[in-house]
């Protein structure tokens, strides 16, 4: 027996979910070495700064691209029963 669309929605859904979750980490990590690197009042190595901010302004851009099309599905023309969801995220800074 075959997977079904509704199986293979949630995987994707739970797979999307757990990826969202894991660069939150990464973004929220960039922002304590930020603060670090704050601290160090310019003592920090600029090559060091600048790999930070691109990790973070990427891994940001990843989910905010992901959050705006994850678990969305047509799934009337799919014929399941279940509801699109979409992640909601806390905008960060």
């Amino acid at each position: 027996m075959g997977v079904s669309h509704r199986d293979e929605y949630q995987a994707s859904c739970m797979l999307s979910h757990d990826l969202i979750n894991k660069l939150t980490v990464v973004v929220g990590t960039c922002d304590l070495l930020q603060q670090r690197i704050e601290q160090l009042a310019g003592k920090a190595d600029p090559d060091f700064v600048k790999k930070v901010a691109l990790i973070r302004k990427v891994s940001k851009e990843i989910v905010e691209q992901m959050a705006k099309h994850t678990c969305r599905m047509d799934v009337t023309s799919k014929g399941l029963d279940a509801q699109p969801s979409a992640v909601t995220l806390a905008k960060t800074n």
